[in-house]
């Protein structure tokens, strides 16, 4: 295990995601990472947490059911 909790294994993982994520999106893979930081950016402006907080996972919609999945309170900032 790595000195910050993450094996190589879960790292090959998450590239591997990602990679399949842009190519059934048919976007390259800097745009998906690009998303992610915007999405974390936007969080951290508005919300109480930072992107070491956060994980963003991104999945294709159609295979998804509707609904929140993996939902958690953050405090609002300012709130």
């Amino acid at each position: 295990m790595r000195k910050w909790g993450k094996t190589s294994k879960s790292v090959a993982r998450s590239r591997l995601e990602t990679v399949l994520f842009a190519d059934r999106m048919n976007c390259q893979t800097e745009m998906v990472e690009l998303i992610k930081r915007d999405i974390l950016a936007v969080m951290d402006k508005y919300l109480d947490c930072s992107q070491y907080d956060v994980t963003v996972h991104l999945d294709i919609a159609a295979r998804i059911k509707r609904g929140e999945k993996h939902a958690q309170t953050i405090q609002i900032k300012g709130l």
